[in-house]
């Protein structure tokens, strides 16, 4: 992410955004272990922030020594958080999502896949210079469960399994309150709308098209990958557009390629597709439609 796509009044909501996720998923980590008893190991969080950090200073370090810029991590204030929040976000994100066993290079390497996305795939824009459109955290665990056989994701049902039916629904409730206070500051809650609404849309059809699932691809929207996806690594700032009438467009089309992956059998569809939606709207910045 950098702050080179948004104008100077738009880098206090950025910095807001980011130190809000960068302490609600810390916190949100600690209870899980605490309280929700998660099993993926603590040792992934530390070992996949440093590879996260290293990578970034690593390719911060040529990219602004090949543009003769300043480098980012050096600067001071804002300017220096705006660097390493985002850095940090991405790779404690996709640490905490991340299930190996005993293995910790997977989660090193998914980090350093995710930060390094957002050097390798970028568009040039005559504005603003260089602008990521890939979604680090979903683009590493993409290729992590494709290239790793022993990587997958966490289960689901350990965000629930320590707390009881009232508990669930309590938990439920938080995150979907902080999505939305989050997603009002972002402001991307129309693209958060149009993805709920295109994906019922497709739920629908899917159960016309498979019956014999019954209302299981409705009951997909009551799950916490489901909360996860739509409220928090879905509408990042840096990777979607600001239009409203575009950021409804993104929300539909991540919707779409969730129904196109699911319907092709492979598994963390909701992943895949917000990777897909982000090539996609590459595709098209690349070849000079304004999808911003």
């Amino acid at each position: 992410m950098n702050l080179a796509a948004v104008s100077p009044r738009d880098i206090p909501r950025q910095i807001g955004c980011w130190r809000s996720l960068a302490v609600g998923f810390t916190i949100w980590a600690l209870m899980g272990h605490v309280w929700l008893s998660l099993e993926f190991s603590f040792a992934y969080l530390p070992v996949g922030v440093a590879a996260g950090l290293i990578t970034a200073i690593v390719l911060e370090t040529l990219d602004a020594s090949l543009h003769q810029r300043p480098m980012r991590f050096r600067l001071k204030g804002e300017q220096g958080l705006a660097f390493f929040l985002p850095v940090y976000i991405s790779s404690f994100n996709l640490s905490m999502l991340m299930y190996c066993a005993e293995l910790l290079w997977p989660v090193a390497l998914g980090a350093v896949i995710a930060i390094s996305s957002k050097y390798a795939l970028r568009v040039w824009h005559p504005d603003n210079g260089f602008r990521s459109f890939m979604n680090p955290q979903a683009f590493g665990l993409c290729a992590i469960v494709l290239l790793v056989p022993e990587a997958g994701l966490v289960p689901p049902y350990e965000y629930f399994t320590q707390t009881g039916s009232p508990m669930e629904i309590i938990v439920a409730l938080m995150g979907i309150f902080y999505g939305i206070v989050l997603n009002r500051k972002r402001k991307r809650i129309p693209m958060v709308i149009a993805f709920h609404i295109g994906f019922l849309i497709q739920a629908v059809v899917r159960m016309q098209l498979q019956p014999h699932f019954g209302l299981n691809p409705i009951l997909m929207m009551t799950g916490p990958a489901y909360l996860y996806v739509s409220m928090f690594l879905m509408p990042e700032i840096d990777t979607t557009p600001e239009s409203k009438r575009l950021q409804i467009l993104f929300g539909l089309s991540v919707a779409f390629f969730y129904a196109v992956v699911i319907l092709a059998g492979y598994h963390y569809a909701l992943f895949h597709a917000v990777v897909l939606a982000c090539l996609l709207r590459g595709l098209l910045l690349l070849l000079g439609v304004k999808y911003v």
